[in-house]
C-alpha cells in the first residue's frame, strides 16, 4: 500500500494537469467492477478531480 504523502503528491500533480484542461492519466484508477465513474461527465472539470479525490481516499 501506498504511503498517504505518496498518494496526496499524485493527486495535486493530476490536479495541476487537470484545472488546465490538460490530459493526465488517472492517478487512482477503480477496480473493474466498479462503474460509478465512467460516466464522460466525470472525465472533465471539475468532476474529474472529484472522482479521482474520492478513488485516492478510498484506496487508503
Amino acid at each position: 500500500m501506498m504511503e498517504i504523502a505518496t498518494k496526496m503528491s499524485r493527486y495535486s500533480e493530476y490536479l495541476q494537469y487537470a484545472i488546465q484542461g490538460r490530459e493526465y492519466p488517472g492517478c487512482f484508477t477503480p477496480a473493474s467492477e466498479d462503474s460509478r465513474f465512467q460516466g464522460e461527465e466525470w472525465k472533465k472539470w471539475p468532476f474529474n478531480a472529484l472522482a479521482q479525490g474520492f478513488l485516492m481516499v478510498e484506496s487508503c
